[in-house]
């Protein structure tokens, strides 16, 4: 397999693709393309990205195009089913602006999105490079592929993968097969800087494995502190304080 790296999301990017060198090579500088975008149209620190535009409006009601449209909507409807354990303005905690947040904070009205709350700020840090996973393997399915942003996995092959020991990143604590999945992990140590309760961890450590690299993103994040149930098709690996291992 042909491998290519590059640096977004503040991490490591590698795409591994079975392709002769020319094609994989234009396949994975498309992959790059479209990272780079949706990092700089959706960089919460940005003063010139789109999520900058939208909290520094001066009108609660904002005409979305069509991508952040269809992006918040499915951060929406798992923020519903994580009971917003999971929510993209809770960053509005964290900066103790004194702004509504949680499910009354924003309605979508078609193209539209109306806050109730013209403080209220969002962040799609937690979910941008996870999204971007999902659209990189669009772009590459026709072929077998290995997609890992910063731990962030999904492939169209069969393989096993390393859960990393929460007490000791370096070791692994348990193996998982995924076949034609994604797979993600969030705990103390990953993804911290997007949960906001992190006081109320009830896992050191959390992998779900599914069909969408968003969507398992965003349940290993929420299950670190709450529980809560999962969609049938996702699975679960919860490792405690204790390293004791918990799946669901």
């Amino acid at each position: 397999m042909k491998e290519y790296a590059f640096a977004c999301f503040s991490t490591k990017c590698v795409i591994k693709l079975d392709a002769k060198e020319e094609l994989a090579s234009s396949i994975a500088n498309k992959c790059f393309e479209i990272c780079k975008n949706l990092h700089l149209k959706y960089n919460y620190f940005d003063k010139n990205s789109l999520i900058s535009k939208i909290n520094q409006r001066n009108k609660n009601r904002i005409k979305l195009d069509k991508e952040s449209q269809k992006i918040l909507e499915i951060t929406l409807k798992l923020s519903k089913i994580t009971d917003y354990a999971f929510d993209i303005t809770l960053i509005n905690k964290k900066l103790e602006n004194n702004a509504i947040y949680g499910k009354n904070a924003f309605i979508l009205d078609k193209r539209f999105i109306e806050f109730s709350d013209l403080k209220t700020q969002i962040d799609l840090g937690g979910v941008i490079k996870e999204y971007a996973v999902d659209e990189c393997a669009k772009i590459c399915e026709k072929y077998p592929f290995i997609i890992n942003f910063g731990g962030d996995l999904k492939t169209n092959k069969n393989i096993l993968v390393n859960l990393k020991n929460p007490k000791n990143p370096s070791e692994a604590i348990k193996k998982v097969n995924i076949n034609n999945l994604a797979l993600t992990t969030s705990g103390l140590y990953e993804r911290a800087n997007h949960i906001i309760n992190t006081q109320d961890f009830k896992y050191n450590q959390v992998s779900v494995i599914g069909e969408s690299a968003l969507n398992c993103g965003v349940f290993s994040t929420a299950l670190c502190f709450k529980d809560f149930e999962l969609p049938k098709e996702y699975q679960a690996i919860l490792i405690d304080f204790d390293n004791e291992i918990k799946e669901k």
